[in-house]
Formats: C-alpha cells, structure tokens, sequence
C-alpha cells in the first residue's frame, strides 16, 4: 500500500486512475484494467536506502570473510551468507577493463577446468556491466545451458 500512495505504481481502469485500492471496482464488460510501476531509477533516494544499507552490510561481512572477488571466482569452496555484492563488484571490474576477471569467468563458462561453477551474482554481474564483450561470451553459452 506504502508504495501505491508514494506513486511507485498506479491502477487504471480504462482511462480513469485507481484512487482508492480499498474500495470496491465496478468493471464492465470489455474494460480495460492497467497497471503502471515507475521504473527502478529515480532520483528520490528514499526508494533505495534499503537497498543501499544491505549493500553497506554485505561489503562490510566480505572484508570480513577476506573474500576477494578473485577468490571468488576461481575457488568453489568460497560461501558468502549474502553473495549479492558480487555481482555489483563483477559489473565495476569489468566496466573498468580488468582482463583478469575477464579470463576468469570465460573460464568458468568455457574453460576445461570446472573447479568453479557459474553463479547467480556472475550473470548479474555480466549483465549490470557496460562490456559488450561480456554479453556476447554470455549469449554464446546460454544456448549451451538449453540443450
């Protein structure tokens, strides 16, 4: 309900904006019902302090555990409570052009040795990133995954 009356999204019938989400509809046969979310981006940072706060957090627990994003990708024996922030420290390397962790998950992908396993936060990663050479290595084993 919060995020209804914040304006994150919004009801419609027809052409006419859903107010009230309590309240009784009269739908009519053939109308027409939509539902709008505004997007993730915005610049009110109120809709991300959580967000922000858990990424705080899970930083701090990988300084922690002493998990590099190295060890990360080349040990299978590496578990994290919360791995999330890997994807986003994935995107930021690749973005900045570092070979190794570009060799590393084309290894993980295509490579002989599977000592690691391609994980949930690695395609995140590849995909928040801005290297289309990641995305192409990535479309090239997503039809292997379906055969």
């Amino acid at each position: 309900m919060q995020a209804f009356e914040d304006g994150i999204y919004k009801v419609l019938i027809n052409d006419t904006v859903v107010e009230e989400l309590q309240a009784p509809l009269t739908i009519a046969p053939g109308s027409v019902f939509t539902y709008y979310r505004k997007g993730y981006r915005s610049r009110n940072l109120a809709h991300y302090m959580e967000a922000i706060r858990l990424t705080v957090k899970y930083y701090y627990n990988a300084l922690a555990y002493e998990c590099t994003l190295q060890d990360y990708l080349t040990r299978h024996d590496i578990i994290l409570s919360e791995d999330s922030i890997m994807g986003d420290r994935i995107a930021r390397e690749l973005d900045m052009g570092n070979e190794t962790v570009f060799e590393a998950l084309r290894d993980i992908m295509f490579g002989e040795n599977q000592t690691a396993l391609l994980t949930r936060p690695m395609i995140r990663g590849i995909v928040q990133s801005h290297n289309v050479e990641a995305y192409e290595m990535l479309g090239r084993l997503l039809p292997l995954l379906f055969i």
